[in-house]
């Protein structure tokens, strides 16, 4: 089956930038809690700042749950900045 990705407009990648930062980890930590390698806090890094520009969505997912968040409020914040 072939992955599914999604636009991933610069105001996503605003909210995921701010949800690590409220739960007090660090992008070395986020990658951790998602099982990637030592040195992947780089692709933390281009994810929060929308380099990526079509992850799927289950690096989102992952990336939220790593953060203590969900997707309901994920997208409960991004609802109140773009409409």
């Amino acid at each position: 089956m072939p992955k599914k990705y999604f636009i991933f407009p610069k105001e996503m990648a605003e909210i995921l930038r701010k949800i690590p930062e409220r739960a007090g980890l660090s992008q070395t930590e986020v990658a951790e809690r998602i099982g990637l390698s030592n040195n992947s806090f780089a692709y933390i890094s281009f994810l929060e700042s929308c380099k990526i520009k079509n992850p799927s969505l289950g690096v989102i997912l992952l990336y939220l749950r790593a953060c203590g968040a969900s997707w309901v409020g994920f997208s409960r914040e991004l609802d109140t900045i773009c409409f």
